[in-house]
């Protein structure tokens, strides 16, 4: 029984007033062979981190939006530097037999993944939240968050051409996430706002919101922070910062295009074959073809689009999927 007078810690008050659970995993993959340790800033006070709860949120979400602002995450040398945090990488190549491709070269992943070589910044503190429980709606369990943990991976792939048919055929991206955040500290979608008046918050489906910022946006690739949220739960359970090239403008240019095209092309042959049906595996099969040849792939359009900068204009919505040959939007 507390004294008259005596003041509850923030991460007290959480403890006594949160009935909720939290837990995101992340799955990465281990690492074949080490490759070196990248040396960060020397630590500083900010390394041996505040116990100011208000403190911590702050050098956190700067970190983060740095780290989005900057679209480094391909270079972990930078990324380091960037986050003041000594990491260690290992790399793994893989040649999936089953993606075997039809020239006799083969589908190649090479994932880099990145971890702190020592202690971090990173960890559960005083002020934060500690373990917090998140109730079950709809289709995700209830679970409790755990420790603050770091994830950072950086994925090359190079597809065969005939399976790259929605995608780049070689491609990059890049993930840091900091999972167990509520351990480290309590972000609510106010102090994010707050300290990042760019973000927007995203209701999504299944008592889940986010949290996202949008961070450096080139023809390159496009980097986002993403704060994951879950129903009866004020604080965010993870943060996380994508990289991806099929993020960039020049992608997203390349792609609307070829949705335009592929649009025109499918109205055509269904001109001259109004009647087929989501089941007509042949006439699909028919109609793919023709587009293909008249329209190519996302990757060669991809190939073939300059850099300029710019983003597409918007892409309408195509309405009413009753067959193949319904719901065309105007373009």
């Amino acid at each position: 029984m507390s004294h008259p007078g005596t003041r509850l810690t923030a991460m007290q008050f959480l403890r006594l007033t949160l009935c909720i659970v939290a837990g995101v995993a992340l799955s990465g993959g281990a690492a074949a062979c080490l490759a070196g340790v990248i040396s960060a800033s020397p630590a500083t006070s900010d390394q041996t981190q505040s116990t100011n709860a208000s403190a911590v949120r702050s050098t956190f979400l700067a970190r983060l939006q740095r780290l989005a602002d900057g679209g480094r995450l391909f270079d972990p040398d930078a990324t380091a530097r960037i986050i003041d945090m000594r990491l260690q990488l290992s790399t793994k190549e893989e040649t999936p037999p089953w993606l075997a491709c039809g020239d006799g070269t083969m589908t190649r992943f090479r994932t880099t993944t990145v971890t702190a070589s020592g202690p971090s910044w990173y960890h559960s503190l005083p002020s934060g939240a500690g373990h917090v429980e998140v109730p079950a709606v709809m289709i995700n369990p209830a679970t409790v968050s755990g420790d603050p943990e770091f994830h950072y991976r950086i994925v090359r792939s190079s597809f065969c051409a005939e399976q790259a048919v929605r995608s780049l055929q070689d491609r990059t991206e890049a993930t840091a996430y900091f999972g167990g955040l509520p351990a480290f500290t309590c972000l609510t979608p106010s102090n994010i706002g707050s300290e990042i008046p760019a973000a927007r918050y995203v209701v999504a489906t299944d008592g889940v919101s986010m949290s996202v910022y949008q961070g450096r946006l080139g023809d390159d690739s496009g980097t986002t922070v993403i704060f994951l949220f879950r129903a009866g739960v004020p604080c965010a359970l993870s943060a996380e910062v994508k990289q991806d090239e099929e993020d960039g403008l020049r992608y997203r240019r390349a792609l609307y295009k070829y949705q335009i095209c592929r649009w025109r092309s499918d109205q055509e042959f269904c001109t001259a074959h109004p009647d087929i049906s989501w089941s007509d595996r042949e006439m699909l099969s028919e109609m793919g073809k023709q587009a293909l040849k008249e329209c190519g792939t996302p990757n060669s359009r991809y190939l073939e689009e300059p850099a300029s900068g710019l983003p597409p204009p918007p892409l309408p919505e195509r309405l009413g999927h009753q067959s193949p040959c319904t719901g065309f939007p105007k373009y």
